[in-house]
């Protein structure tokens, strides 16, 4: 199975670190950004799956790195932190970015985890279905080994 690839575009090296630990535990492949131009260099050099993003990046905001990668690879899932507790700042987030989870800071790396978890399932559960597929047309073309009497 594919390990699932978590792009994590978080400025601040304490909370970057904190998500590090907790997210290897899940045995994921993670890129750190610290910034928004990096993150879309990552982006454009590796087939990321999720994109964790905080809402205040040195070089933009979140929502214009989720928003560029939204338009360039729409299948890429995005998240965002953010420590505004404005709803119309979600709510324009989820309508035109397509952010798929917000977190409040400060959160639980905990919560993070498990909403990470939950956000890759069905990508896994794909693969594990496409490989049993594979694995099931090609035990069917097989030749068969009869036994003579």
């Amino acid at each position: 199975m594919k390990t699932p690839v978590v792009l994590l575009a978080i400025s601040d090296r304490v909370m970057l670190s904190m998500l590090r630990q907790t997210l290897a535990k899940e045995g994921y492949y993670l890129l750190p950004a610290r910034n928004g131009r990096d993150a879309l260099e990552i982006v454009e050099e590796h087939d990321v799956n999720l994109i964790l993003a905080d809402e205040r990046l040195p070089d933009m905001s979140g929502m214009q790195l989720l928003d560029r990668v939204r338009m360039a690879y729409p299948a890429t899932l995005t998240m965002m932190l953010t420590s505004t507790n404005d709803i119309n700042v979600a709510r324009a987030a989820q309508m035109n970015v397509g952010i798929y989870k917000f977190f409040l800071k400060p959160c639980s790396p905990k919560h993070i985890r498990m909403s990470i978890r939950k956000c890759l399932r069905p990508a896994r559960e794909s693969h594990r279905c496409a490989r049993w597929g594979k694995d099931t047309v090609a035990s069917m073309l097989r030749p068969r080994a009869y036994a003579t009497a």
